[in-house]
This record gives structure tokens, sequence and C-alpha cells, in this order.
């Protein structure tokens, strides 16, 4: 997280025998890109061989599991069924960068034979895999000068974060001069090749230091990054992606504030467990709310997040 990953490589986890590091497999609701608003199993591969300073995502290999092909195939739609029951519609699978793992190619089309859609998302770093079905969604959100080019011509839509200070091209918006890596340099990203494929701008969610060195939600910083790419957006006719998946008690309506602080008062949890109980499952919704006040804050937490003895 936050760049300060060890870079990815497949030889040192001994995959050559088609196993895939998986980091975890949840349903919930995709927040961004082509699919926003769609129910869906996020399949999240472990490991990434770069170290962005401003991803949140806690991909760490060490703390997944890893298993054969199958299993994860499996795995994924047995996430979708429990759920949803038939017919399975949609797998993200994300990471991490889940191209850098060999068995991606196999992985890719072993979902695709269950679900309608596979939605792929990659930083391009790694090749896309040959062969694949065309029920498979490649979405690219650039990190670095290079994207693959068997990635930027299967691409149905490129990804590009923006912060309020970025610097875009005078004619097409789009970043350039921009560092991602911890380590690196300042570089520009590569564009679309081709008319029709798809641009998303995604506004950086920004987080600030407490002084006990955990780490808040900016949402100063990060509303003048939503208003900086909704602007670029109207001015270019790009599409908007604010990551809706995810739930945060800082935005909840007073009342909901109000009932969470009762639920943790009545059952001795705390917010912050509940914060990471909704967040880990991007259930924050009505129902969400009527599932918790009628089974209680303790076992609901303890359903989802194994925090409670049962």
């Amino acid at each position: 997280m936050f760049g300060h990953n060890e870079a990815f490589n497949a030889k040192q986890h001994d995959l050559s025998t088609g196993e895939v590091l998986v980091r975890e497999v949840f349903p919930t609701i995709q927040g961004e890109g082509p699919y926003t608003g769609h129910p869906a199993v996020f399949l999240r591969l472990a490991g990434c061989p770069l170290r962005c300073w401003f991803c949140d995502t806690d991909f760490d290999p060490s703390k997944g599991s890893r298993g054969l092909v199958d299993w994860v195939v499996r795995r994924t739609l047995h996430t979708w069924l429990n759920q949803w029951g038939d017919p399975p519609e949609l797998a993200v699978v994300t990471g991490g960068e889940p191209l850098a793992q060999p068995a991606a190619g196999p992985l890719l089309r072993g979902l695709a034979g269950y679900f309608s859609a596979v939605q792929v998302e990659t930083s391009g770093v790694s090749p896309l895999p040959e062969d694949l079905p065309g029920n498979v969604d490649v979405v690219v959100s650039p990190k670095t000068r290079g994207v693959q080019s068997s990635v930027a011509k299967a691409a149905r839509a490129w990804k590009y974060l923006i912060q309020s200070g970025t610097l875009v091209s005078m004619t097409d918006g789009l970043p350039i001069d921009v560092k991602t890596q911890r380590d690196g340099k300042p570089q520009d990203l590569p564009r679309p090749p081709f008319p029709g494929q798809e641009v998303w701008l995604q506004p950086v969610t920004e987080y600030r230091e407490q002084g006990d060195g955990s780490l808040v939600i900016d949402w100063e910083a990060t509303a003048r990054n939503e208003r900086r790419a909704g602007e670029l957006a109207l001015r270019h006719g790009y599409r908007v992606s604010l990551q809706v998946d995810g739930w945060h008690y800082d935005r909840l309506p007073s009342l909901q504030q109000r009932q969470v602080e009762q639920w943790v008062a009545r059952y001795g949890v705390t917010v912050e467990q509940l914060k990471e109980s909704f967040e880990f499952r991007d259930v924050v919704n009505a129902s969400a709310f009527r599932e918790m006040e009628s089974m209680g804050a303790e076992r609901f937490v303890n359903q989802q997040m194994g925090l409670f003895d049962a």
C-alpha cells in the first residue's frame, strides 16, 4: 500500500505449477468504470510490480491464499451463486496487478466460461494473455510511460487518476508530467490509441495522518480532486468514476450516524470495526442497515469480519 510494497516477481512465489495468489474474493457493487452500479464478485489477486504512492489497496501476498485455477474459478463462481443465485453476471479481476501472475490467461478464460462478463483491471505493465473470449473486458489505468501493446489494443476503457494539481495536456485534458511511483520521476502517461475507447477520470482519494500515525480520508482535498475531474470531463467529453462502492461513516446523514453510535454503545463494538465491516463488503445502503438492525451489530460484524467469537 502507498508504494511501500515490494515489487512483485512471480518467480519468487513458485507459481510454475499454475497456481494463483489470491488476496480476497467478495461480492460487491462495482463502483467505478464501465460497469459502475452492477453487482459483481471481486477477485483481488495478490502482488504488484509497481509501487504507486497513492495506492490504498492491500494486495500483500502474505495475507492471501493460493490455489490452482479451477479452485479459484469455483470459489469466485460460488461467491456469486451464494449471494445472488443464477445466472452469474460479472466477475471483476483486479489486484495488485492481475496480469503479472503467470496463470492469468487460464484464469480469465475459466471465469469467462461461467460469467456473462469478466472485467480485468490492469496498469498495462504486463502483456495481455492471448485468445481471451469476447466477454472479457479490459480496463487499463496507466501508471507508467508504457502500456503493453496487447493491452492497449484490447482495452475497452482507459482510466486516469486526477488530483486538483495534476498537470494536463491542453489538447486532450489528460495527465502529463505526473509522478506515480514512490521512487520514480514525473512522466507522461500513454493515451488511448483507437477511437471509441472510453476514457474515465477518477479523482484520487486523499489521506492525512493523525497524531497517532493512523490515516484518515482528507475530504476537503478529495473534494477538490472530484471537482477537477468533473471540470475536465465536461470540457473534453470524458466520464467520471467516483468509486461509489465505498462506504464512509463521515459522509452518512446525521440520523444514520446517530443510529451507528447507538449500536456502538449497545453492543460494545467500535465505529472503526463497523466501518471496516461495511467497507469490506461494500454494502452500505438501506438493506445493510436493516439487516444490521434486525440481527444486532455484534452478530452482523461477526458474520462479515470474524471480529467476535460466534
